[in-house]
């Protein structure tokens, strides 16, 4: 009896074991489980380092990369700016050049109407310096041979007082319209100078013309026809206005002598077209 106590105080015992046995084993799989899964886990987050200090390097080299476009975009910004600046100081010197043009084509064609209309007043006053020059010639000549007839007869004391101071008067008008053809000969030979500069003038700003379209914008050729145009309008105002204002001396000059009315109603009339011509340049 006491035997059988024993073993079954020693099943009991072996059981109890079993029992403890089977909640250690229990308690060793679920600890293996969570080392295996701790691993697991530690494997992961061995990756995840690695990939975060592959990271680290890339966002180190990404910074890098980062401030070495943002300089090279600054440069870029700035170079931009300056190539603004640069567009707006071409367009400005275009602008000034096309305007420039206008301008001295505009002086040229003036000048050029003004050298035309002064070429034909030095023929004008050729012809005239030619004509005083021959009556003048013919005034010197008539009062020598006065002045001789007069010495002649006061010698032979056959001219009275009456006859003497006639011919003295009429040498006196005489010696005075020769000093006022001389007058009118030195005024014709002064326009003539002033004529001659005013050419010289229009060819100094066609010259100067010529040098400034070498500067010129390449596009400007497209607007050269229109430019052209306009001046030519200018030109033939100024030309209707010189002839306006050489119609109305010419009637002050030869208002006293002009018998037929139908040349004061042309002239009248060349003068209406020539203002209606002008005031549309």
């Amino acid at each position: 009896q006491q035997t059988e106590a024993e073993l079954r105080d020693q099943i009991k015992e072996l059981q109890d074991d079993l029992e403890e046995y089977t909640t250690v084993k229990v308690e060793y799989e679920s600890i293996k489980e969570k080392l295996l899964a701790s691993e697991t886990n530690v494997d992961e987050l061995k990756q995840q380092l690695e990939t975060a200090l592959g990271a680290e390097e890339m966002i180190e080299e990404l910074a890098d990369k980062n401030m070495r476009y943002q300089e090279e975009i600054n440069e870029l910004k700035a170079a931009i700016e300056d190539l603004e600046s640069l567009k707006e100081i071409s367009d400005e010197l275009e602008l000034n050049h096309v305007e420039t043009e206008k301008q001295l084509q505009e002086e040229i064609d003036y000048r050029e109407s003004i050298f035309n209309e002064q070429s034909r007043k030095v023929a004008q006053q050729d012809e005239v310096i030619e004509d005083l020059e021959y009556t003048l010639a013919r005034f010197r000549e008539l009062v020598t041979n006065l002045q001789s007839d007069l010495e002649d007869m006061r010698a032979s004391q056959q001219l009275t007082e009456t006859e003497a101071n006639e011919l003295t008067t009429r040498s006196r008008a005489m010696m005075d319209l020769n000093l006022k053809l001389q007058a009118s000969v030195e005024k014709a030979q002064s326009k003539t100078i002033d004529i001659e500069m005013g050419r010289m003038e229009a060819e100094e700003s066609t010259e100067h013309l010529a040098i400034v379209q070498f500067y010129l914008p390449e596009y400007y050729d497209t607007e050269k026809d229109s430019v052209r145009a306009f001046l030519r309008a200018k030109r033939v105002a100024s030309k209707a206005s010189l002839i306006q204002s050489t119609v109305r001396e010419h009637l002050v000059e030869q208002s006293q002598s002009l018998s037929p009315h139908e040349n004061i109603f042309a002239s009248y009339e060349v003068i209406e077209n020539a203002v209606w011509i002008s005031s549309r340049p």
